[in-house]
C-alpha cells in the first residue's frame, strides 16, 4: 500500500468512528430510517450536483446503470438502514461486534467474486482483527442493562451484507464510472428506497430541527459519508478490498481515542489488548504477500 492510501484509509476509517456519535445524536431529531433517508439524500446530492455541473452526464452501459442501482440497494438501503434500526435496539459493545462482521463476510465473497484468495497469514490477520473487535467490546456485551433483542441482532447483520455486498459492487464499478457521478448517483437511488420504507414503516417524515441536529446530519452526510465513500472508491481503485477493509476494525480503536482526546476517559488493560490485536491484524493483512494469487492492483 502507497503511503498516500495508508493516509486516506486511516482518514476514511476516523470517518467511521465518527459516524457513531453522530448518529445517536441524530435519532434525538428524527426516526431511524428517515434519518437514514436523509443521510443517503445529502451526501448524494453534494456529489451528484458538482459532478454533473463540471463533468457533465456521462455515457455508462446498461450494465454499469444497474451496478449504481444496485449499490445504493445494498449499501444504502440495506446498510444505512440496518445499522440505525439495529443501532437503536442494541448496546454498543454487541451492535460493534455484529457490524464488524462485514469485512469477515466481503473477504468471503472478495474470494469468489473478485479472485482475492488470502493464505494463512492474511486470514490470521483477519482474524487477530476481528478478535480486537471482540476484546474492545466484551465488557458491553455483558451489560445486562442493555442486552438488546434478535430483532436488533438480525437488522445489524442485515447492514452488514449490505455493506459487505455494497463494497464489492464498488470494486465492480472501479475505473467504469467518473467517481462522484457512481456514488451520488447510488446515494439517491439509496434515498428512495429507505424514503420508501420510511413512509411505510414510520409514516410521514417528523423532525425537530435543531442546531445539534442539524450539524450531526450535515457532518454525517458530507464528510462522514459522501467524502468518506469517493475515498474508499478511489482506494479501491488501487488496491484489493479485502486489504482495505482490514483498516475498519480501527474504528472502535478510533472511537476509544476521542473518548480519550475529548472527554478523558481512561482506558483499560482489556481496550489497550484489544487495539493491540488491532493493529497486529492489520499490519499482517497489509503485508504484499497475503494473497495465494497475485492481483492487477497498482499496491
Amino acid at each position: 500500500m502507497q503511503p498516500i492510501d495508508f493516509v486516506i484509509v486511516v482518514f476514511v476509517t476516523l470517518m467511521w468512528a465518527l459516524c457513531f456519535p453522530l448518529i445517536s445524536t441524530g435519532l434525538s431529531g428524527t426516526s431511524p430510517l428517515w434519518y437514514a433517508t436523509l443521510r443517503s439524500l445529502i451526501a448524494g446530492l453534494s456529489l451528484l450536483v458538482p459532478s454533473i455541473l463540471f463533468g457533465g452526464w456521462p455515457k455508462l452501459s446498461r450494465k454499469i446503470w444497474l451496478l449504481l442501482i444496485f449499490f445504493g440497494f445494498t449499501y444504502s438501503f440495506m446498510g444505512f438502514g440496518g445499522m440505525f434500526l439495529g443501532g437503536k435496539e442494541l448496546n454498543p459493545g454487541i451492535a460493534t461486534v455484529l457490524a464488524n462482521t462485514q469485512p469477515l463476510m466481503a473477504a468471503t465473497m472478495a474470494y469468489f467474486f473478485l479472485s482475492e484468495k488470502l493464505n494463512t497469514i492474511g486470514f490470521l490477520g483477519l482474524f487477530l482483527g476481528f478478535s480486537g473487535i471482540l476484546v474492545i467490546a466484551w465488557p458491553a456485551i455483558f451489560d445486562q442493562t442493555s442486552i438488546g433483542s434478535i430483532k436488533g441482532i438480525e437488522f445489524i447483520l442485515i447492514g452488514a451484507l449490505g455493506t459487505a455486498i455494497g463494497n464489492i459492487l464498488l470494486k465492480k464499478l472501479t475505473n467504469k464510472a467518473p467517481i462522484f457521478f457512481a456514488i451520488g448517483f447510488s446515494f439517491i437511488f439509496g434515498a428512495f428506497f429507505l424514503a420508501s420504507a420510511a413512509l411505510s414503516i414510520e409514516g410521514a417524515l417528523q423532525t425537530q430541527w435543531n442546531s445539534s441536529f442539524a450539524i450531526s446530519l450535515l457532518i454525517l452526510s458530507i464528510p462522514g459519508t459522501a467524502i468518506a465513500t469517493a475515498c474508499w472508491y478511489y482506494l479501491l481503485e488501487r488496491n484489493p478490498l479485502t486489504r482495505l477493509n482490514a483498516f475498519s476494525f480501527l474504528t472502535p480503536g478510533f472511537g476509544l481515542a476521542i473518548g480519550v482526546i475529548f472527554f478523558r476517559e481512561r482506558l483499560s488493560m482489556i481496550e489497550l489488548g484489544g487495539v493491540f490485536l488491532i493493529v497486529i491484524g492489520i499490519y499482517l493483512i497489509s503485508k504484499r504477500n497475503v494473497f495465494k494469487e497475485s492481483i492487477l492492483v497498482n499496491e
